[in-house]
């Protein structure tokens, strides 16, 4: 197993991501898949709860994903404001129907 003296490795994103999982937006760091972690999710970001300790260097990914990438749509600026804008129509075309009934 290698060694790394005086490691500054950095095991999560350096800035928040915008990010939709399981359709849902959230905001947070963003780190890397451990398939043999296992960490509970409590809040269903998509993070887990726990960090996940790298045994070469000492260090620990303090956002490991408990899922796979493939589950996670990053987002860009202008993709945030049009995903929160179908979310509102999608909304307002499902109650509008219903109070125009009453």
């Amino acid at each position: 197993m290698p060694y790394l003296y005086n490691s500054t490795n950095t095991w999560h994103s350096v800035d928040t991501f915008d990010y939709i999982y399981e359709g849902i937006i959230y905001t947070n760091f963003l780190g890397n898949y451990f398939d043999d972690h296992g960490a509970s999710d409590s809040d269903n970001n998509g993070i887990g709860d726990s960090p996940y300790a790298i045994p070469i260097d000492g260090s620990s990914d303090e956002y490991p994903l408990v899922d796979t990438i493939e589950n996670y749509t990053i987002l860009l600026q202008d993709q945030i404001l049009h995903e929160r804008f179908v979310s509102f129509l999608l909304i307002f075309d499902f109650f509008l129907p219903t109070c125009l009934k009453n």
